[in-house]
């Protein structure tokens, strides 16, 4: 096959649409990811800076979660959106990581280009940055400290997942917090981070914050007079409303007079009372709605001496029905006695709580106290995230922190490339180069000149120390002995993450931009 000469592929394709070529193509690339990576770059590690985003709507927002800075960021080239689904890619799943799989990316692009420059072809960069990645993962399954439950290291995994926000002591109590709840909720050596709820209040010290073995529910009775507390009794669960759910439909009703108007609503008003009636028949002495209840079934109710809580959001409800044995339904109507659960409602009447227990599933909360919902949004993630990890560390092991790891998996890389014969050996190389950016920009970070900063790791991990990673204070550490660990899993799904995307932007070896429908469609 002969290639087609640019004057004729001039000829076929429309002249509404631009195209870059191969070398434009790669430089329009990196250009975008890199943009992408000095957004967040200087955000990575322990003294890692904040960013101030201003909305549109004039809100401001200030944060040092990458995943948070870039949703926020509005991005039009293809290429950055891919970078920024990189990141999401590792965040959703850790609520971590996503700064250093970014500066990963940016680094192997980087590292190819200069390949490519020197005729390495980019099919070939791709191939050995692969197989580079497979060894780097084999390289983990060596150095990882196996998981379990301890209870120290587990806490300190999240952290080192967290330092760097700015929360002090109030983030080191959080860790402490993370790790209390998933131990109540742990089968043999992992849990489920979905099976602990999240409550907060503000107006509170963050060294208030808690954990409690009971599901806590920040919600009052509809009515006063209703029980506060209710013991070893029978809960209905509602997913919907307990009234007339016709009377929220679009419905043309003609009332000729007052006399039709007022059997209208007492027939109404009736069949309310008889849905409630319909509750304490079941034998309920609790009924939990995600919607509204009717003031006709809540006079009945109160009454009938039942507690009843409305507006409850749907995963709390879910929450609750798991762990007082029940079931949730859509309405009253389709509700038997085997669809109640059965635990105890009690209510602090100073944290305006209800703390409900059973005995289905253990379903602890973290009761997440601060003085202003700013604090309280920050300490929220710092949860999320420490569950996260400690869930991902508990299960597949931990790994030292602080770049360590990323200058061991570079010194193997490097060790390695020398048995391999061809062009794969340089991209083996440039791999190697693109981990040492992590500790380059932590020490940057951190006010370190980056050269010497990884001479020295280089020297570390070269004679045997396969932790020394960059400290808090910018000095040289040895991450497993000063408590700093990160779930190899993380890792894994960052090296993955990152060369996909690497990869992916190497084989585009043309930009096409199209400027406006061509002629011929618009005749179509």
């Amino acid at each position: 096959m002969h290639d087609i000469p640019e004057s004729e592929i001039a000829g076929i394709v429309s002249p509404d649409t631009t195209r870059s070529g191969p070398r434009s193509a790669r430089e329009i690339n990196l250009s975008a990811v890199q943009s992408v990576v000095e957004t967040v770059r200087s955000t990575l590690g322990p003294r890692g800076k904040d960013k101030l985003i201003e909305k549109p709507d004039g809100e401001v927002l200030i944060t040092n979660d990458s995943e948070t800075i870039l949703s926020e960021t509005a991005i039009s080239n293809p290429v950055a959106s891919l970078t920024i689904s990189v990141a999401k890619a590792v965040g959703q799943e850790y609520h971590d990581g996503s700064t250093t799989a970014v500066i990963l990316t940016g680094a192997l692009l980087d590292a190819a280009e200069s390949l490519i420059e020197q005729g390495v072809a980019p099919n070939v960069v791709a191939r050995g940055f692969e197989h580079a990645r497979q060894c780097a993962n084999r390289s983990l399954d060596d150095v990882l400290i196996p998981g379990g439950w301890n209870v120290e290291v587990l806490t300190h995994v999240a952290a080192t997942a967290t330092t760097g926000n700015g929360l002090g002591m109030a983030g080191s109590d959080m860790a402490t917090r993370v790790v209390e709840a998933a131990a109540l909720v742990r089968d043999a050596d992992s849990f489920d981070p979905d099976r602990i709820r999240i409550v907060t209040q503000t107006g509170h010290s963050p060294a208030t914050s808690t954990v409690s073995q009971a599901v806590a529910l920040a919600k009052d009775p509809v009515r006063q007079a209703m029980p506060d507390e209710v013991i070893d009794g029978r809960v209905l669960f509602i997913r919907g409303s307990l009234e007339l759910s016709d009377t929220k439909q679009k419905t043309a009703i003609t009332i000729e007079d007052v006399d039709s108007f007022t059997r209208f609503h007492e027939r109404e008003a009736t069949e309310i009372r008889d849905l409630a009636e319909r509750v304490v028949d079941l034998g309920a002495d609790a009924v939990l709605c995600s919607r509204s209840i009717a003031d006709e079934a809540q006079s009945v109710l109160s009454r009938e001496n039942v507690l009843a809580i409305r507006q409850v959001d749907e995963d709390a409800l879910d929450t609750i029905a798991a762990s007082l044995g029940g079931t949730v339904v859509s309405s009253v109507t389709e509700a038997t006695t085997d669809d109640l659960g059965s635990g105890d409602f009690r209510r602090d009447p100073d944290d305006e709580l209800f703390c409900i227990e059973g005995n289905g599933e253990p379903r602890p909360t973290i009761i997440i106290r601060g003085p202003t919902q700013g604090m309280v949004d920050e300490l929220v993630q710092h949860v999320e995230t420490g569950l996260e990890v400690v869930a991902a560390a508990s299960d597949g092991g931990v790994v030292g922190g602080a770049g360590a790891l990323e200058v061991e998996l570079s010194h193997r890389l490097r060790r390695a490339a020398r048995g391999i014969d061809g062009r794969e050996q340089l991209a083996f190389e440039a791999f190697a180069d693109a981990l040492e950016r992590i500790p380059q920009t932590l020490g940057e970070n951190a006010g370190l000149d980056p050269v010497d900063a990884l001479v020295s790791l280089r020297t570390a991990h070269a004679t045997g120390d396969r932790w020394a990673g960059i400290g808090t204070d910018g000095d040289i550490i040895n991450a497993v002995d000063t408590n700093v660990y990160e779930p190899v899993e993380m890792k894994r799904q960052v090296l993955k993450s990152a060369t996909e995307a690497a990869t992916l932007v190497l084989r585009i070896d043309d930009v096409l931009t199209v400027d406006a429908l061509s002629e011929s469609i618009r005749s179509d």
